[in-house]
């Protein structure tokens, strides 16, 4: 039920995640003066980045995740297949948190929530960090599905390059595994990456990535 104390919810782009109800699917979106924007039909709803926001259905966290615009369309949908990750590095995942509008101190949560490199990794591979929160795309073009977005100094290692030619101009991107989050420029999404199911790994242009 929204009430006067929407005032006091943190708003997005101009827009909230509210639940109507205590059952599943009954999450959706109002604007700053409590009008319902988006329908209620999502089990949990995130804020909206860029003009898209992280949703679930069909059972909470484990369950589908998708990405909508603000008309409340899909844009990206999650399939079921397990994504093939880098023989060149590991990743640990049984500390990751959700960090959704946290302007608190994230420096302890970082140090526990590193991810640590292979000793495998080849020690002539191309590392780096992010310029600025970025999107990780499935292909490298911005046209292809988004991945999931990684937050500004997160650091990453190069794990493919290419490059092509489009209106007469030369693109270069990076296939990066990231291995230790950022902070958001956006203060109000504090530190990690934008949901805890946002993939480690995916295309993005070169232009984000500052080589080490």
């Amino acid at each position: 039920m929204i009430t006067s104390d929407l005032g006091r919810l943190s708003f997005s782009e101009g827009l909230t995640p509210v639940q109507i109800g205590d059952n599943r699917g009954n999450v959706g979106y109002a604007d700053k003066t409590g009008k319902i924007v988006i329908n209620p039909q999502f089990d949990e709803a995130f804020p909206f980045y860029g003009g898209l926001a992280a949703v679930t259905n069909g059972g909470g966290p484990s369950g589908q995740i998708a990405w909508i615009d603000k008309d409340g369309k899909y844009v990206w949908r999650e399939t079921r297949e397990t994504p093939k990750t880098s023989s060149n590095s590991s990743v640990s995942n049984s500390n990751m948190v959700r960090v959704i509008n946290s302007n608190s101190s994230m420096s302890n949560t970082m140090n526990s929530n590193m991810m640590s490199n292979s000793s495998s990794t080849n020690p002539n591979q191309k590392t780096g960090n992010l310029v600025t929160d970025s999107n990780l795309r499935s292909e490298p073009n911005k046209d292809s599905a988004s991945m999931g977005i990684h937050f500004k100094d997160a650091r990453v290692i190069i794990l493919d390059e290419t490059s092509y030619e489009r209106d007469g101009t030369v693109s270069t991107w990076y296939k990066i595994h990231v291995t230790e989050y950022g902070c958001s420029k956006d203060s109000s999404l504090g530190c990690g990456k934008n949901t805890p199911n946002d993939a480690d790994e995916g295309w993005v242009n070169a232009k984000v990535v500052l080589l080490n």
